[in-house]
């Protein structure tokens, strides 16, 4: 006549009620009492009096959820919705959600950011309270200060019981949480007091905030989104802060655009740009406040580098450094080792790639942050999982890493920006010989056409045209590996980008580069142009990030918007 089945607990915080799911005809008598009928059984009230009666008196398997309610009951305090606890099973440091009474506070936990669902199908047959085995079937979360506001929304919201050892962990990420929210809060703000009187020109409201945050960091990634003026940033915070000689490898195809903005920025500061590896690796380098030099020639004029002494390093699209097995990143390492620790390192980029985190890895070891996570190998395998994108922002935010968005300080832009990016000819030999010839032609013909036969002006005409188009087509061509190498870095950032180009030639080199880009080109057909048109009119995506156009055709009449 003994009751045999399973006991289980369900119901609201109000009214938590013990599940008996069996024979309700062999409960005992003050039981069947206070039951109520329930699918497969009976309900009664959570409370310690009502254990008391069932104890010793039934039989079966008691869950996870129920036992936690009576070890509850038995030391005086209310059944437990749901416990946050300490995971047994996890190795780094992991909060999971033990069950109690309401089973709704663990759909609502597995949907927290960061969170994992534990096993699926039913927990804690066969296995010890609290233990690994138990745990593997609960939702879990990283014990993480990025996790902090929205873990502690969910406990005061569910009034979820906190396990003491699990209340001792949550107060230590509590604390880290706390003592980064300022900086993460700078590295995204859009305003903060700055005075550099001898900038070349006034900062913009968010640039003032940026420089703020990288003097105070010294080591850090200035990532703001492409056209923000990341060059304009990293300039001031090198005058604000005195930091002299300063040393900024970037691209080749961007050394042009720095000596400008250098010129126009600080006026008063000495700048030179290295080219070639020269006759000699270890050849002195003229001193001078800032010296520009490209990744390529760094291994190469390294010792005439580090002999600077510099007092800061700019590394313009230092995602050229994400691999720690090549040369010009083993020596940008051996470069940055020569800045003393109080100096600056700042590393500028457009794309930083949170969902592969470890091609952060030798960025944050040349800016001297990786010791700040740990190794390399304890940062993989930090920053791994779903979340780890949004974990890795948060932790590079609270360190190192300044972002903002156009979106963030649209109304401190201009409606409109138009930029020039420099670049030197790879055949500007055979393009100077070119003009000189073109020059020399010109000067030998008449000046006004209109003195001469209407034919043969015409002619002239005509062979004017064909001479200078063949110079604009050697300028095209002396650009194109620099425009190729910009049109990379900046499709890496994830923006749209639309590439305008007159020469045939050009088109498709482009194209070649890049073919997985949309076009709109003389040669396409009507049906073809109108699919290339709305396909970048879609929604954001990688097939459409891109698309290539000829200036005559898609010059007038098209809305790529």
């Amino acid at each position: 006549t003994t009751w045999t089945g399973t006991v289980e607990v369900e119901g609201p915080h109000e009214q938590p009620v013990f599940m008996l799911l069996g024979n309700t005809n062999r409960l005992p008598r003050e039981l069947r009492e206070q039951a109520v009928s329930a699918p497969g059984g009976a309900t009664v009230p959570l409370t310690l009096d009502t254990w008391r009666l069932m104890d010793g008196r039934l039989r079966g398997w008691i869950s996870p959820g129920a036992k936690r309610c009576i070890a509850a009951l038995r030391e005086g305090r209310p059944a437990p919705p749901a416990v946050l606890e300490v995971s047994a099973l996890h190795d780094d440091p992991t909060f999971v959600l033990a069950p109690g009474h309401d089973p709704g506070q663990l759909e609502a936990f597995t949907a927290l950011g960061g969170a994992a669902p534990g096993k699926a199908g039913q927990g804690g047959r066969g296995h010890a309270i609290g233990g690994a085995g138990e745990h593997a079937w609960m939702p879990s979360i990283r014990a993480d200060p990025f996790c902090v506001p929205e873990l502690d929304g969910f406990l005061a919201a569910h009034e979820t019981w906190i396990a003491p050892e699990a209340l001792t962990l949550l107060q230590e990420v509590r604390e880290e949480h706390a003592h980064a929210a300022g900086l993460v809060a700078l590295s995204a703000a859009t305003d903060a007091p700055l005075d550099v009187p001898t900038l070349g020109g006034e900062l913009k409201p968010f640039q003032r905030a940026g420089v703020r945050y990288l003097l105070a960091q010294r080591r850090a990634f200035l990532a703001d989104e492409q056209g923000l003026g990341k060059t304009i940033e990293a300039l001031a915070t090198l005058e604000a802060d005195g930091a002299y000689p300063a040393i900024v490898v970037c691209p080749a195809s961007l050394k042009l655009n720095w000596l400008r903005e250098l010129e126009l920025w600080l006026p008063g500061r000495s700048a030179q740009a290295l080219t070639g590896t020269g006759t000699r690796a270890s050849a002195p380098v003229t001193a001078a406040d800032i010296t520009v030099i490209n990744y390529d020639i760094v291994a190469a004029r390294l010792p005439a580098l580090q002999a600077l002494a510099p007092r800061a390093l700019v590394l313009d699209e230092s995602h050229y450094c994400k691999n720690a097995a090549a040369k010009r990143t083993q020596a940008v390492q051996r470069l940055s080792a020569a800045v003393p620790r109080e100096g600056l390192v700042l590393a500028l980029t457009g794309t930083p790639v949170m969902n592969r985190p470890p091609e952060l890895i030798s960025q944050l070891r040349i800016l001297g942050r990786l010791a700040d996570f740990g190794s390399g190998a304890q940062f993989g395998k930090r920053f791994r999982g779903p979340d780890a994108h949004l974990r890795l922002h948060w932790h590079l935010r609270a360190r190192c890493f300044a972002r903002r968005l156009k979106a963030d300080v649209l109304p401190q832009l201009p409606a409109k920006t138009r930029g020039i990016v420099p670049v030197e000819l790879d055949n500007e030999p055979e393009y100077r010989l070119a003009e000189r010839d073109l020059v020399a032609w010109l000067q030998s013909q008449p000046f006004d056409l209109r003195e001469l036969d209407a034919r043969v002006a015409a002619a002239l005409r005509a062979e004017r045209l064909v001479r200078l188009n063949a110079l604009k087509l050697l300028a095209a061509r002396g650009k194109l590996h620099a425009a190729l190498a910009w049109i990379h870095d900046f499709c890496s950032s994830g923006e749209r980008l639309v590439v305008f180009a007159h020469h045939r030639e050009i088109q498709r080199a482009v194209l070649e580069r890049f073919p997985s880009a949309l076009h709109i080109l003389g040669e396409d057909s009507h049906v073809a142009r109108d699919a290339s048109l709305r396909a970048f009119q879609e929604p954001d995506s990688a097939a459409n990030q891109l698309i290539v156009c000829s200036i005559e055709v898609a010059g007038h009449g098209i809305t790529l918007t």
